[in-house]
């Protein structure tokens, strides 16, 4: 189980890899990361790389901390606007009683424990009024606890495979690479 007294960021990351990889790649699914799109390249890179190679631990402990709370964002942005409803008027500074009533209650009417955890782990990343009530419900509730992170494996672009092929081809024999401007020309006299 991770410390959630750690930093917001290292909640977020282990939330990301509590929640179910279904839940987030369904959601990272629906974004348009094509290169026109006005994303930065910060978010959409990392995001574009989860589309592709579908591991979201790898993600959650290698991506950029910018790429991880947009994808928090993602997943929390709907039941965040839910339980702020169930606040009410508490809703700026909700007591910790308070927070864990609205919780129950999204609970109660259908909402899945991933879901939960994404609005609360979210409110630790953003720094929100009830973010240290957060980090108690996280550490108290049994089913909210967040797993611990797996150690991160970056992959090495010297090692990555399409670079390790493009070194192993070999130039012809004899043959020089010609530029257009570094080609010596012949002055007439």
């Amino acid at each position: 189980m991770v410390d959630v007294s750690s930093s917001a960021n290292g909640v977020m990351r282990a939330a990301l890899v509590k929640i179910d990889p279904a839940t987030v790649l369904a959601k990272v699914d629906t974004l348009d990361l094509r290169a026109h799109a006005r994303v930065s390249a910060v978010i959409g890179v990392p995001l574009r790389q989860l589309q592709q190679r579908r591991d979201v631990t790898a993600f959650a402990t290698t991506a950029p901390v910018a790429a991880i709370r947009a994808t928090l964002e993602l997943l929390a942005m709907s039941p965040l606007e839910t339980v702020i409803g169930l606040l009410g008027d508490h809703a700026e500074s909700p007591t910790y009683e308070q927070l864990v009533g609205a919780i129950d209650e999204y609970l109660a009417g259908g909402a899945t424990t991933d879901e939960a955890v994404a609005v609360l782990a979210y409110a630790v990343g953003e720094s929100f009024p009830a973010a240290a009530h957060c980090r108690r419900l996280l550490d108290e509730r049994e089913e909210f606890a967040l797993p611990p992170l797996p150690d991160a494996k970056k992959r090495s672009v010297a090692r990555s495979p399409a670079l390790r092929r493009v070194h192993l081809v070999r130039r012809k024999p004899n043959t020089r690479r010609r530029h257009g401007a570094s080609r010596r020309r012949s002055t007439p006299q």
